[in-house]
């Protein structure tokens, strides 16, 4: 069978931006609800009748459309290797699952966009890379497939499942751990059940596409006191470009508008130490306009002026290559476990923002030539002495 697939990396970040926006993350598992038997035994007449195996791979294509069309998506994200169902727990099946996929789309029913791995980033271990930014497969519902749901009130469609909004995961394993026994599991559910309750009843769109419904999970480890983070379920806009979400997005008719925390990472740990030494009784030698990125480096490096004029132009607005190289040094080296390991992961990044396919992500355009890693982390770390 011919495989018609589109290729995501094809795509510019914009057009991407705008696909993923409107996609919700696929299930990992079926729904069997009476309530979808008539689109179900629709889909059985064009797939055919199978094994057990094959009943669950079409549910499972039913429940992920199903949770889109919930949610005013046109579509759905999953993985397109084994890997991705080996955790469901009805066992759905990679082979099946694919098989149908390919035959809906060979037939007109969907397209299938194959996801891929943007850039990669060392191991802390330096054993090798791992992927850095993926961006998933994504099944897209064609006018022919949701014509099969016709007549359906989606009005009534019940709830596939009762997913988690709360998680909690081991800090080592990144297994789930029971929420049993942790307190303030009921008010931190009751958080952010509010927030997608608001979120369904809200439109937002981006280049004038309506996104799907947007909802959040908050994942946090080992415990609920130490850290978690809101994760979002499907597409959004986290992950559009800067200019994009400066010029493109709404909520309802209000034009959004985003506010830039200051170099947050090196303020809260600056913070940190102020804090510390009003408690010790000691003086904090560091004024309010200590800038963590204010560090020379002009001489070490070799700029293209023109370029630099270009990429401002592309992204209509401001753009410094040298201080993008500063900010990215500073946030390495505040998370990795050695000056040999933040060197790497450094020239890694440069390196790979070269090969980046739209040039409204790459961050170092303008800067020519190699660049001296050490000895820019080496005035970085002695500019940034007091959270070294």
């Amino acid at each position: 069978m011919a495989h018609n697939y589109l290729e995501l990396s094809s795509l510019s970040h914009e057009e991407r931006t705008v696909l993923q926006s409107k996609c919700v993350g696929g299930t990992k598992y079926y729904s069997d609800r009476k309530w979808f038997n008539p689109v179900y035994e629709k889909l059985v007449e064009i797939l055919g009748n199978g094994n057990k195996s094959h009943e669950k791979s079409v549910r499972w294509f039913l429940s992920c459309t199903a949770k889109a069309l919930r949610n005013k998506g046109s579509g759905f994200f999953f993985g397109k290797h084994p890997s991705w169902f080996k955790d469901t727990d009805q066992g759905i099946g990679y082979t099946n699952s694919v098989k149908i996929l390919d035959e809906l789309c060979s037939k007109g029913y969907i397209d299938i966009w194959l996801g891929y791995v943007e850039t990669w980033t060392q191991c802390e271990d330096s054993s090798g890379y791992r992927a850095q930014t993926t961006h998933p497969s994504i099944v897209v519902m064609k006018q022919k497939y949701l014509d099969l749901w016709k007549g359906i009130d989606m009005e009534e469609m019940p709830a596939l499942k009762k997913e988690s909004s709360v998680i909690i995961r081991d800090r080592q394993t990144k297994e789930e751990i029971t929420l049993q026994g942790h307190p303030g599991v009921k008010e931190a559910r009751a958080t952010v059940d509010r927030l997608n309750k608001k979120l369904s009843e809200t439109e937002i769109r981006i280049k004038d596409e309506l996104c799907a419904s947007v909802t959040y999970s908050r994942i946090f480890s080992d415990d609920l006191e130490s850290d978690g983070r809101f994760y979002v379920n499907g597409g959004g806009v986290q992950t559009a470009p800067a200019f994009l979400r400066k010029t493109s997005l709404y909520i309802g008719d209000d034009k959004t508008v985003e506010l830039d925390f200051k170099a947050m990472h090196p303020s809260l740990l600056l913070e940190m130490m102020r804090i510390s030494a009003l408690q010790e009784g000691r003086e904090f030698c560091v004024g309010k306009d200590f800038s963590p990125y204010d560090v020379y480096i002009d001489d070490l490096i070799e700029i293209d002026q023109e370029a630099i004029e270009k990429q401002s132009e592309l992204l209509g607005s401001g753009y410094n290559p040298i201080r993008n190289l500063k900010k990215q040094c500073l946030l390495v080296m505040i998370n990795a476990n050695s000056f040999v390991a933040a060197r790497s992961a450094v020239s890694g990044k440069i390196k790979r923002d070269k090969d980046r396919p739209d040039p409204v992500d790459r961050l170092f355009t303008g800067i020519v030539g190699s660049v001296p890693v050490s000895e820019v982390l080496r005035r970085i770390e002695e500019h940034n002495q007091v959270i070294s």
